[in-house]
C-alpha cells in the first residue's frame, strides 16, 4: 500500500478512503481487468468454437494485464464481472447444446488452462524476446553430451516454442474439442 500511495502521490490513508485493504484492491484490479475481456460478435454457434474464442480472448486479456494471472492463481476472485462473463458464456454454450452444468466446468477448464499457460508464457517469451529464450535452451544444451540426449537434441529447435502462441493453440484446441465432444456424447442417447 505504501508503494501504491507513492505512485499515486498521495498518503496511504487516502487510499483507504477508497478501498478496505490489499485484498479489496486486488479484487478491484481483477474485476477491472475482466471488464476488458470481449468475446467475438457474433458468438460462435458451436461449443468448441465458443470455448476456443473464449480461451483466445482470455489469453490476450491476461497478456495485456500481466498481473491478472498471478491474482487469479493466488486468490478466489468472485464478483459482478465474473457473473457477467459466465452468464454470456453459459448462454452461448447452452444455445450450442451444452447444458449450463457442463458448460460451467468447460469454461473453468479453459480458464485454468489459459491462466496457467499465460503464467508460464510471460517470463519465457513475453518479458524477453523469443530469440533470447531460444538461446537459453541452446546455451544450456551446449554443456551436455548430445550422445547422452539424442531425443532432446533432435527437438532442440522445438523447445523454445513450448511457451508461445502455437503451443497455446495446440492445448486450447485439444481441450475445447474434448470438452465439446464430451457434451455431445452426453446428449446422445445410448442404444
Amino acid at each position: 500500500m505504501p508503494t501504491l500511495a507513492g505512485r499515486l502521490d498521495c498518503g496511504v490513508m487516502s487510499i483507504y478512503g477508497h478501498i478496505d485493504g490489499k485484498e479489496d484492491l486486488l479484487d478491484a484490479i481483477a474485476q477491472r481487468g475482466l471488464r476488458d475481456l470481449r468475446l467475438p460478435r457474433p458468438v460462435p454457434d458451436n461449443a468448441e468454437a465458443i470455448l476456443i474464442s473464449w480461451g483466445r480472448s482470455l489469453r490476450l486479456n491476461l497478456l495485456e494485464h500481466p498481473s491478472l494471472p498471478v491474482i487469479f492463481l493466488s486468490r478466489a476472485v468472485i464478483g459482478p464481472e465474473i457473473f457477467r462473463g459466465l452468464e454470456a458464456l453459459l448462454d452461448g454454450l447452452a444455445r450450442a447444446g451444452m447444458p449450463p452444468a457442463m458448460g460451467v466446468h468447460a469454461v473453468y477448464a479453459v480458464l485454468t488452462y489459459t491462466t496457467g499457460f499465460v503464467t508460464w508464457e510471460i517470463p519465457r517469451t513475453v518479458r524477453q524476446p523469443e530469440s533470447a529464450y531460444a538461446s537459453s535452451w541452446r546455451r544450456a544444451f551446449s554443456d551436455l553430451s548430445p550422445a547422452e540426449f539424442p531425443n532432446v537434441g533432435s527437438v532442440l529447435d522445438e523447445l523454445p516454442q513450448v511457451a508461445g502462441a502455437d503451443q497455446f493453440e495446440l492445448g486450447l484446441i485439444a481441450l475445447a474439442k474434448g470438452l465439446a465432444d464430451d457434451a455431445a456424447e452426453a446428449r446422445t442417447p445410448s442404444p
